[in-house]
């Protein structure tokens, strides 16, 4: 069978964020409950605590009560030629290895991935995806998630972040803030959102979300696969917030491959694009917001 009609593929994709949303709670609740403090050092002190669990399906407290975890401390790296540099030097550095790059994120099983395009085209166009999900229509819009093992990206940007904490607490925001950030399905940036670290996601300059799921907002309405409603204006507001609390944005496309579908609908293209745009309304005065979208139809 073929892929599932537009119409209903990016209604799944709502299905799992709202699944995601009620699982989980929203993202900012997230953002301001998390205690970061625990996963990365604090770059004014020179050794920096974080507790470590021996047994890591024992809940935190228990493990503390019986005195089965201990507190790790993380280097400064002091010895290390590269932390002796001049720190504008180190952040240059920074840049130069994972910046400067238009960055298109993707929806894995279970995680996101990252592409640099047209660089890895042809690795992303070869990537094996997970297509065990089917309905009637075909394989359901899952087909585009890639299978969590699959290599997508020729250089892995976050190879380096990964190396110490120290280089992860400076290039964390030259990662985030020194390339364009490109999804091409709404759940990807979803992801994006809630996966990130706080501090990188402060960073973010320019994002473009070119989904085509755009054309066909009014269709949403109707109740999903399972019969209750979808929830994507609760969940297209949520994303909204997280956008707007974005302090270094500075560029925001939504464009649709589709010209927006009105058949049906007692509506102008202008007011439908008025509705998507309203939960952006709170964005700052220096966020140049742009929505684009062909003007012919493609069913």
């Amino acid at each position: 069978m073929g892929r599932l009609a537009s119409w209903v593929k990016y209604r799944t994709e709502w299905e799992d964020i709202r699944a995601e949303r009620r699982k989980n709670g929203s993202i900012l609740d997230k953002k301001t409950t998390s205690d970061e403090s625990s996963l990365i050092p604090d770059p004014s002190s020179p050794l920096s605590p974080a507790v470590e669990q021996r047994f890591k399906w024992m809940p935190s407290q228990l493990s503390a009560g019986l005195g089965l975890s201990r507190v790790r401390f993380y280097s400064e790296q002091s010895t290390c030629p590269l932390f002796k540099l001049p720190v504008e030097l180190r952040l240059a550095i920074w840049e130069y290895v994972v910046g400067g790059n238009d960055v298109t994120v993707v929806r894995k099983v279970d995680k996101i991935g990252h592409v640099v395009l047209p660089r890895d085209a042809e690795r992303l166009k070869a990537a094996q995806t997970n297509v065990n999900d089917w309905s009637n229509w075909g394989p359901v819009g899952r087909e585009r998630r890639y299978t969590a093992g699959e290599v997508l990206a020729a250089v892995d940007l976050l190879a380096m972040l990964r190396s110490c904490k120290r280089l992860y607490i400076e290039a964390l925001p030259v990662l985030y803030g020194y390339n364009a950030f490109e999804f091409r399905t709404m759940e990807s940036f979803y992801r994006f959102l809630r996966q990130s670290p706080a501090t990188g996601l402060q960073s973010v300059r320019s994002v473009r979300i070119a989904w085509s799921g755009f054309a066909w907002w009014q269709n949403y309405e109707r109740p999903g696969t399972d019969g209750t409603e979808l929830e994507y204006e609760e969940s297209w507001r949520e994303i909204c917030d997280a956008v707007v609390a974005m302090k270094g944005l500075r560029v925001l496309n939504l464009h649709s491959w589709s010209a927006i579908d009105l058949r049906w609908q007692e509506t102008s293209r202008d007011d439908m694009v008025r509705k998507i745009l309203a939960p952006l309304g709170a964005l700052p005065e220096g966020v140049d917001l742009t929505f684009t979208c062909s003007e012919v139809p493609r069913i």
